[in-house]
């Protein structure tokens, strides 16, 4: 994950912080792509299936991190209006099968999240296994999926949370106004 003083070293524009953002979401390090294969391997799972959902996973991570840091304000808008362009740029796909389908994949997980009843087990361990039900792993054998869910939401949320929060963006209305001027992309 890119490293937030980074971020300070100079002043970001929406677009350049929600390009960051996108790269971690589909970016996993050679660790985590060991502990992927892994799990493949012994779940005897489809791998596009386990890797598609983790990338879910990874953009939930982000968007709950973004609505931690910024709350439900305008530059919260103006980042995520940001990023969904830069995806539909990176993917090619703007609109359509593909964009409902990264929108249904948050929604899911917020969903999760607003409806949480406080536990022993956390929020982290819950997204975890709303992840391996999600991949269509059968509970009983998704032990070490759940852990890897887990561990992944929570790292990537962390770091995500700290990143916004030391990075220096620029928000200006132009940033607003260009936003709204892509959002025809999707």
């Amino acid at each position: 994950m890119p490293n937030a003083q980074t971020s300070q070293s100079r002043q970001l524009v929406p677009a350049e912080l929600a390009a960051i953002l996108l790269q971690t979401i589909y970016t996993s390090s050679p660790q985590e792509d060991q502990v992927v294969n892994h799990l493949i391997l012994s779940l005897e799972h489809r791998t596009d299936t386990i890797k598609t959902e983790l990338v879910f996973l990874r953009a939930f991570a982000v968007d709950m991190a973004i609505a931690t840091v910024l709350g439900n304000n305008q530059e919260r808008h103006i980042l995520l209006d940001s990023l969904y362009v830069q995806w539909a740029l990176a993917t090619g796909q703007g609109h359509g099968a593909a964009l409902e389908t990264w929108h249904d994949s948050l929604a899911y997980y917020r969903q999760l999240v607003s409806n949480a009843a406080p536990n022993t087990t956390g929020l982290g361990s819950q997204l975890g296994q709303a992840y391996a039900q999600r991949c269509q792993v059968p509970i009983d054998t998704a032990t070490d999926l759940i852990l890897f869910g887990a561990s992944i939401f929570q790292a990537l949320f962390t770091g995500i949370v700290e990143l916004l929060e030391a990075a220096n963006v620029h928000w200006s209305p132009a940033d607003a106004d260009a936003d709204a001027d892509a959002e025809n992309l999707y």
